[in-house]
């Protein structure tokens, strides 16, 4: 019950992008020109609404592999003089069946007032929606639904010059299921955008998580966070509050979450091309099991994809983790002492059609129930499976698509560096080109160099080791390793 009211409620709030500088409607461009009728405005701005937010869910959902096709559609409208109710049904359709179904949908239900009140605080429309009817839901996710349903408020003011404001309400509540309890402390969101913006995702959205614990002592803390996502692709993201979780034995925490960049969408194979980078801060991490408590002061992971005239993607990314003072010397027992870890990986000379058609081979897997039930996979199942691999291998192979890693680990015994250098060729699927060097002093305290062989060299002051590949295997400073490549 956990994890579905978890997950339900994931859903819900992620399906709101950000921005902080919303395109205002010109009455020229408007939706619904101020000469037309109260109820005209009402009904074509929210017509227009729901139509814009189909489209974020086909364009930025869709791409998943569970996923297949999502339609929100209006299934009724009746206006009055001062307000009107309608209802929307979101239909999503699956490549798999989860809990026996390849389908649900969810309906809901909208009041929407446009009377004197509304219209004198400068308000084209406001609607207040609920559930009306979930569709094809498992049993256990009705239930959890149900129990949402009666502390769930959800309204959307729109204003004259087409700006929506959509705040999201969940009151506190509890529910009890086979001996376990789960009290929900409340959840609020609100999200601005424009009308002419919305399909794409822009606006922004501030989030208060309110936590969550259960009978058992787990406990989820509070999360406050909020953000923005502008036309120009300027993204930000913050937790403005430390997140806690775990029970009376083990705990995790986080003291600040941030993503900055500049992202946007390349329509043609609907992929996110610029640059971005998230910083995670003071994580902490105690178990039982653990000898002692795992402590990172930072993690910075940046990430820069372009995709060329000619299509060529190309995808460099970073990551720095600089772990606490003397963590890495208790967890081995005073042998090894990690001050910071950087990796660097670029991806090149990879068309960007390759991106897409592994989408639709993750699709094609999850169609065929029984690779996601690790049952034998019917004949038909691989032979798509392996047509579809063949076709990007291929594509990839033609391109000379490469990856260069570069990982280094500081110490106070000296750098320890890994070069990798891997590419496809007409010659073989993957030339392997690799060098390892490790510290001396690091190797024979540890009494590596012993257990090692000839695979590690000594060389002056570093021990190194040369991967490559030849007819199928691979090879360490020449000598043959126990594993094929």
């Amino acid at each position: 019950m956990k994890k579905t009211l978890m997950a339900s409620l994931l859903a819900a709030t992620l399906l709101a992008a950000c921005d902080d500088s919303k395109e205002v409607a010109s009455e020229a461009s408007a939706v619904a020109p101020k000469s037309l009728s109260a109820e005209e405005r009402a009904e074509k701005t929210f017509m227009a609404a729901t139509e814009a937010s189909e489209k974020y869910y086909q364009t930025f959902l869709t791409s998943h592999p569970l996923i297949k096709t999502i339609e929100y559609k209006v299934e009724s409208y009746e206006k009055g003089e001062n307000s009107a109710k309608a209802t929307t049904m979101a239909s999503v359709h699956l490549n798999t069946e989860i809990d026996g179904k390849k389908a649900f949908g969810l309906m809901l239900s909208h009041d929407i007032h446009y009377d004197k009140a509304v219209l004198d605080a400068g308000l084209i429309s406001k609607t207040v929606s609920t559930v009306a009817k979930p569709q094809g839901l498992s049993e256990e996710a009705e239930k959890v639904l149900a129990v949402v349903e009666k502390n769930f408020r959800y309204t959307t003011e729109i204003s004259n010059k087409e700006l929506l404001t959509q705040h999201m309400t969940i009151d506190p509540f509890t529910a009890t299921e086979d001996g376990k309890t789960l009290t929900f402390k409340g959840l609020d969101t609100t999200y601005q955008t424009s009308l002419s913006e919305m399909a794409d995702g822009f606006g922004d959205m501030t989030l208060a998580f309110k936590g969550a614990e259960d009978n058992d002592g787990f406990a989820i803390g509070e999360l406050n966070a909020k953000g923005y996502y502008k036309k120009n692709g300027d993204m930000h993201f913050e937790t403005t509050s430390p997140f806690t979780a775990g029970d009376g034995e083990g705990s995790f925490s986080i003291a600040q979450v941030t993503f900055n960049g500049n992202l946007l969408r390349n329509e043609k194979f609907n992929l996110m091309v610029g640059n971005g980078e998230m910083q995670f801060n003071n994580i902490g991490l105690n178990s039982p099991e653990m000898p002692t408590a795992l402590t990172i002061d930072n993690v910075t992971s940046s990430t820069t994809t372009s995709i060329s005239d000619k299509e060529i993607l190309k995808q460099t990314s970073k990551i720095t983790i600089k772990p606490a003072q003397n963590l890495v010397s208790q967890l081995s027992q005073g042998m090894l002492d990690v001050s910071e870890v950087n990796a660097n990986a670029v991806m090149d000379n990879l068309p960007a059609q390759v991106i897409v058609d592994y989408q639709d081979f993750i699709g094609t897997l999850f169609a065929d129930s029984s690779f996601v039930d690790g049952e034998k996979p019917s004949e038909e199942a691989k032979a798509a499976a392996v047509e579809k691999g063949k076709v990007m291998f291929d594509s990839a192979k033609a391109a000379g698509a490469k990856m260069d890693i570069d990982v280094a680990l500081k110490s106070s015994d000296g750098d320890t560096t890994a070069n990798f250098n891997m590419q496809m060729n007409s010659d073989r699927l993957l030339a392997l080109d690799a060098q390892i060097k490790i510290p001396a002093v690091l190797v024979e305290k540890t009494g590596a160099q012993m257990m090692a062989g000839p695979y590690l060299q000594k060389n002056g002051d570093f021990y190194e080791a040369k991967l490559t590949n030849e007819n199928g295997m691979l090879l360490i400073n020449g000598n043959p390793a126990p594993l094929p490549f």
